[in-house]
């Protein structure tokens, strides 16, 4: 991680630099033998808008932006200092980057304990701080709270993933955080908690979970928001979970329509196949034309949509079930055909 920040940075510097993630996925598992990947999203003009607020040497975009008055084109949260709310950037990353006044993009947050920056001790506890530390820097862009999400990638180690209800564990955790926002009072960031504030009002930490429990009674256990949970084999500093968030901010949300669509289809179709060659004699067997492909596939789209033709953030995902039909024959182009029809 430390020789891939060094050539970052001398791409991207250090000062407002975009957020990210950065994770290690093993070797042998990005095609052609490749060891790295990026996976970027660009604002035009956004740097010209910050660094010289739009002069006439800069392009077109960022002088427009600059006279744009109901929105800006792009803005920066970097954390560079110790802090009782938010983890220092381990890296040449902002916390935040908000694009035209109407989405927050967050760089992955791990369990760090933001005053002495070391890691909670177990990826439960691990779990639980990225979810505060995500409501915390929110917390701090105007009062954006986790029921802004527009949607959620976790990234888990593969160990943890081994682990006996994990994936239960990550479902139900992510959705109580979610809805308690991480356990963090709006309006609270940075400030000094008082006695009475420190385990939510009551006397002790134990009475507090316990509370906790007994408030999430009822509430799903699945998360609200389009959630995506990846497991690789590393994460910076050693951490086994990282969250990375895109939230809508609190005017978009305030001003705009936010909604869920959800789609679920088959994904099991007939292929005509061609003969690649004719023999030039009669093999005496008779070959079928066609396939069923994908057979017992189903694909699940999960749509969070903000306004009418401002934004959308969509999950899809395929699956087999347990027991897959005898012989299934599984066909990626068509798969990945049907899987972006349902998003439409």
């Amino acid at each position: 991680f430390a020789d891939i920040n060094a050539h970052y940075q001398a791409f991207f510097g250090s000062l407002l630099p975009p957020s990210r993630s950065c994770v290690a996925v093993g070797r042998h598992v990005l095609p052609g033998g490749r060891r790295v990947l990026l996976d970027c999203m660009v604002q035009l003009g956004s740097a010209g808008f910050m660094r010289s607020k739009g002069s006439s040497g800069d392009s077109p975009y960022a002088v427009a932006a600059v006279e744009t008055k109901t929105s800006r084109l792009r803005e920066v949260l970097h954390v560079q200092s110790i802090s009782h709310w938010a983890p220092v950037c381990v890296g040449p990353y902002s916390q935040t980057n908000t694009l035209r006044s109407g989405l927050h993009f967050m760089a992955g947050q791990i369990g760090l304990i933001p005053a002495t920056m070391t890691l909670q001790p177990t990826w439960t506890l691990q779990l639980e701080q990225c979810w505060k530390n995500v409501a915390s820097v929110l917390d701090s862009l105007g009062g954006v709270s986790l029921k802004d999400l527009c949607s959620c990638l976790i990234y888990v180690s593969d160990q943890v993933w081994k682990e006996e209800n994990a994936i239960e564990f990550l479902n139900s955790t992510t959705a109580s955080q979610v809805e308690t926002n991480g356990s963090i009072v709006p309006g609270k960031v940075d400030s000094l908690q008082q006695a009475s504030e420190l385990f939510g009002g009551y006397e002790d930490e134990d009475t507090w979970e316990e509370m906790k429990k007994q408030e999430m009674i009822g509430v799903n256990a699945v998360p609200s928001c389009p959630t995506l949970f990846v497991s690789i084999p590393e994460m910076p500093k050693g951490a086994a979970v990282e969250v990375e968030v895109i939230a809508s901010t609190i005017d978009a949300s305030k001003s705009l329509d936010v909604r869920d669509s959800t789609y679920s289809m088959k994904a099991s179709r007939e292929v005509n196949f061609t003969p690649i060659l004719s023999l030039g004699w009669e093999t005496g067997h008779s070959f079928p034309s066609s396939k069923v492909v994908n057979e017992g596939v189903k694909i699940d789209s999960f749509a969070r949509v903000i306004g009418h033709g401002c934004g959308a953030v969509a999950l899809v995902a395929a699956s087999l079930p347990c027991a897959p039909p005898e012989n299934c024959c599984i066909q990626v182009d068509s798969l990945l055909d049907d899987m972006l029809t349902s998003v439409e």
